[in-house]
């Protein structure tokens, strides 16, 4: 089970990859990429820490906060 979940946070961190590559560039979006690659880094990586961070459900409100960043830069 747990597998399945840190496989779904691969795929959803995937998922705002694209979206962020696709959006123009500026300092805030790039920063939001970094730290996206730092996650998905840690996920391919260190299957303990990727256990941790599922299992306390860390990365909801970073999602949260990168589509409201997204919302944002959208409507600039």
């Amino acid at each position: 089970m747990l597998k399945k979940d840190i496989k779904k946070e691969l795929a959803t961190i995937n998922i705002f990859l694209l979206k962020l590559n696709q959006m123009d560039n500026n300092r805030r979006l790039n920063k939001l990429k970094q730290l996206l690659l730092k996650i998905k880094e840690i996920f391919m990586t260190d299957l303990e820490k990727a256990k941790k961070i599922v299992e306390e459900d860390g990365l909801m409100l970073f999602y949260i906060l990168i589509n409201r960043t997204i919302k944002k830069e959208l409507k600039c």
